[in-house]
């Protein structure tokens, strides 16, 4: 069940930052045509969904793999280890942060009439999003696991 679970957060994890990297390179790229298209839009509510599908197997992989009885129950010892920190703790709380603006902005394109705005918030909101989960990723971990 597990290495299920690790597996599926790995593709998930690939799904979302093509998509979510496609998203800011056409709003980008529409900002001065001051187009928004529906492949546009397609794309950020694929990151969205993706995202959110990614937090929810992210926290069963946490708890399966007994990050929340060791952050609660042992936190000195969690705290002084900056590597179970980064995994416990760090990892996670940053990505449901960038998830949390992720979400932000994705309910801003829906609610812009214009695609200039559209594609601002879609650019500044995803762009800061992915900028937090690549500094988040257990870069080492994750290339080991896939070799």
């Amino acid at each position: 069940m597990e290495i299920f679970v690790k597996h599926l957060h790995s593709f998930l994890a690939y799904l979302f930052l093509v998509s979510t990297t496609v998203s800011v390179i056409y709003a980008v790229s529409n900002y001065k045509k001051d187009e928004y298209s529906s492949t546009q839009f397609s794309l950020a509510q694929l990151a969205f969904i993706a995202s959110h599908v990614q937090l929810l197997v992210g926290l069963v992989l946490w708890y399966l793999n007994g990050w929340s009885t060791q952050l609660f129950s042992n936190t000195a010892i969690v705290m002084k280890d900056s590597g179970l920190r980064s995994l416990a703790l760090e990892h996670p709380l940053i990505n449901i942060i960038a998830i949390a603006i992720l979400s932000m902005g994705y309910f801003k394109v829906k609610r812009a009439s214009t695609a200039k705005e559209k594609n601002k918030f879609n650019f500044w909101f995803y762009l800061v999003a992915i900028i937090l989960i690549l500094s988040k990723i257990p870069w080492q971990r994750w290339i080991y696991d896939h070799m």
